[in-house]
């Protein structure tokens, strides 16, 4: 059971450091300001809703994409739901 959590803490640490060198090297080169969202849990993957076409219900789907980083003069909003 250790060793499992261990595994566990150690892809949880893998996947944060991860993202954080993919963040620092967006705005190494692209500029912006995203301190507040080092300063904090990163998630690795966001789930969104995607429109796959026109038209029904049936187009619409939801999926996990990897977090979207904000170009320069952009904003990265985080929703919540309960």
């Amino acid at each position: 059971m250790q060793e499992l959590r261990r595994r566990d803490e150690e892809e949880y640490h893998r996947k944060q450091q991860e993202v954080r060198r993919r963040i620092e090297q967006h705005v190494n080169q692209n500029g912006g300001d995203l301190s507040y969202l080092l300063s904090q849990h990163v998630p690795h993957d966001v789930k969104c809703i995607q429109l796959t076409g026109f038209g029904l219900g049936k187009n619409i789907q939801t999926a996990k994409v990897p977090l979207p980083l904000p170009m320069k003069h952009e904003v990265l909003i985080r929703t919540y739901s309960w």
